[in-house]
């Protein structure tokens, strides 16, 4: 902690391991504006007619560099930072399962950790879904169909839905990384049993390191062939940051800690992460075979940056730790869902006139009117839903971490 004189403080803080992410809600209110601005840059060109224009050039990086100039490279960036949450998730939700193979701590209760995923995902995206049915209609959808939607088996992207509703396409793949990542935890777990002390600590850490790597490489070489591009198999590159950022936790928060050069450091790995995410898809139409690695790079870095900050015992910065930012990161869930429906659903009705000038009234009223809706959401479903979770990371043992210890 940092005292007013601005030097550290002398308290221990909380071990990094078990040390809640500060600016977590900020991070994921970024993303979900992110998405947000992307959906409404669209609309702009949909309802002003342009949106044609922007499909017969869309090739490589003139996407909407067609319509919008140089302008067109970050909002062409922006289409990853749905990213950010895959680097959110898989840092979050693995850190207790990696201190059960790193720091020899119980394997998580994995019943409750499903639970908790259930209680976290299930009734918010339900109910959003039945908002956009009654809303919009079924668009074409069979009830077989629906089901399919509701249980993450039916492709959001190619559905009738997909106007109002294609968005949780990336939510089917962060609940694919739900489900796995516990048997990877499990299989982990296992491996440290079978293998007793002769794997020290550092073969540990190299051997999760060495796998994520080799993860990231395979679905990297799935991430543009259709129909897979979509899918969990061609995303799974985007949750390895994540991963690899928990298992650092291991190794760097000691070394780092009340170093001051750190501070400049954490800042620089920051903006670069905003600044390659940003410029991902320009570089990836020069860089092809490099664009997964860019996109990786910039968005674990986003995170990367505050938690270098974090572990090295300093306040987080105020320019992402603010009200604001925290509360918009408290519903960016529900806004990530409704926020389609609202979007088109007003659209038609805020054209001013070119594209630009609709863009200017059509972002800022809808964005408004997202945040109101999800708001509602998160007070009356999302909420109610959280009170009923508990903390898996401390809940009692699985059954196979009854097995003798090492």
């Amino acid at each position: 902690m940092r005292r007013p004189d601005g030097e550290l403080s002398e308290a221990a803080p909380a071990p990094a391991t078990s040390a809640r992410l500060v600016v977590g809600d900020s991070l994921r209110g970024l993303a979900a504006i992110g998405v947000v601005a992307v959906h409404a840059v669209v609309a702009s060109l949909v309802e002003t007619g342009y949106f044609a224009q922007l499909q017969n050039e869309a090739l490589g990086e003139a996407y909407f560099v067609s319509v919008f100039g140089w302008l067109g490279h970050p909002i062409n960036g922006l289409l990853v930072t749905v990213d950010l949450f895959f680097v959110l998730s898989a840092y979050l939700l693995s850190r207790p399962f990696l201190r059960t193979y790193i720091a020899d701590q119980p394997l998580p209760a994995i019943p409750g950790y499903l639970r908790n995923r259930a209680l976290r995902v299930l009734p918010t995206f339900w109910f959003v879904l039945l908002v956009v049915i009654a809303v919009s209609g079924t668009h074409g959808a069979s009830w077989q169909e629906l089901l399919g939607l509701a249980g993450f088996v039916e492709d959001f992207q190619t559905s009738g839905l997909g106007l109002v509703y294609g968005q949780p396409w990336s939510l089917s793949v962060e609940v694919r990384f739900y489900l796995l990542l516990p048997l990877a935890g499990l299989t982990l777990f296992l491996a440290k049993h079978w293998l007793g002390a002769r794997l020290p600590l550092g073969a540990r850490i190299a051997l999760v390191a060495a796998l994520v790597v080799w993860g990231f490489q395979v679905s990297h070489g799935y991430a543009s062939r259709d129909p897979l591009s979509a899918s969990f198999a061609a995303h799974a590159q985007f949750f390895a940051p994540g991963v690899l950022l928990a298992l650092l936790e291991h190794v760097i928060p000691d070394r780092v800690r009340g170093r001051r050069w750190i501070g400049p450091l954490a800042l620089l790995i920051f903006v670069v992460g905003v600044v390659l995410t940003l410029a991902s898809r320009h570089i990836g139409f020069h860089l092809d075979a490099v664009g997964g690695y860019v996109v990786a790079l910039g968005t674990g870095a986003i995170v990367a940056g505050p938690l270098l900050w974090q572990w090295s015992g300093r306040d987080a910065w105020r320019a992402l730790d603010n009200r604001v930012l925290r509360w918009i990161g408290e519903r960016s869930y529900p806004l990530f869902l409704i926020h389609s429906l609202v979007i088109v659903t007003l659209a038609p009705h805020l054209v001013v006139g070119g594209y630009k000038k609709t863009l200017l009234v059509l972002g800022p009223i809808t964005f408004a009117a997202s945040l109101l809706a999800a708001d509602l959401i998160h007070r009356f479903v999302e909420r109610p839903a959280l009170r009923r979770k508990h903390s898996y990371a401390t809940a009692g043992p699985a059954r196979a971490s009854t097995l003798p210890a090492p």
